[in-house]
């Protein structure tokens, strides 16, 4: 069956996927996209909890939505510059706008340590959500004290979000209730739940099957 996979570790034809890529979404690569696909890729090859090229390829897809296309670790409000004014920016969203959440992104006032959106794929935020992340995959508090790692160690990042992905970290939400093993049966709109309700549903959704149309196993 096609997009299951059957022993540890295989590896995606990168070719395939290259070569054809400007055929389902009107452009090439550039060599920075493509350098950040092949990131995201090659931890899902050596990940043997990743099972399903229909997981990557709603991955694929969520991070070509929340990056902008770039594939890469992206910081909230990342198209306000300079760095001072985007998180003086955030920090006056939310306090006019959502209190309540300023107190759990910005619990140490405006110039204390932020738990604001970042990665590549889930923007991880609150604080709540940075402790809990970096007790599953560290057992310690490291994330939580610098929550920069996300942006700055690919590992941590893609650890967040498979392992979120997969057991259902943020919404309770989980790949394999979208995406059973086992089954040709695949809910990609409704997959949104597991990052964010359906917000840009059906977007991702037709991103998604497009990347699983490029993906196959070697």
């Amino acid at each position: 069956m096609k997009g299951v996979l059957k022993r540890k570790m295989y590896t995606i034809n990168k070719e395939h996927f290259i070569n054809n890529y400007h055929r389902l979404f009107g452009r090439k690569l550039t060599a920075a996209q493509k350098q950040n696909i092949f990131i995201i890729i090659e931890a899902f090859e050596n990940d043997e909890r990743m099972k399903s090229l229909r997981w990557l390829a709603y991955i694929l897809a969520t991070s070509k939505h929340e990056s902008n296309d770039t594939f890469a670790p992206v910081a909230e409000g990342y198209w306000i510059k300079p760095e001072s004014k985007r998180v003086s920016a955030l920090y006056e969203y939310y306090r006019k706008n959502n209190p309540a959440a300023l107190k759990t992104i910005f619990p140490n006032g405006k110039n204390g340590t932020a738990y604001y959106g970042r990665g590549r794929v889930v923007q991880l935020t609150h604080n709540f959500n940075y402790r809990l992340a970096s007790l599953k995959i560290y057992k310690d508090e490291r994330l939580f004290s610098d929550p920069d790692m996300i942006i700055r160690d690919a590992a941590c990042d893609l650890g967040v979000t498979f392992r979120g992905m997969l057991e259902g970290w943020f919404t309770g939400c989980r790949l394999e209730q979208f995406f059973p093993l086992g089954s040709n049966k695949a809910n990609w709109r409704s997959a949104r739940k597991i990052i964010n309700g359906l917000d840009k549903a059906d977007l991702i959704a037709g991103y998604a099957m497009k990347f699983y149309d490029l993906l196959e196993w070697e």
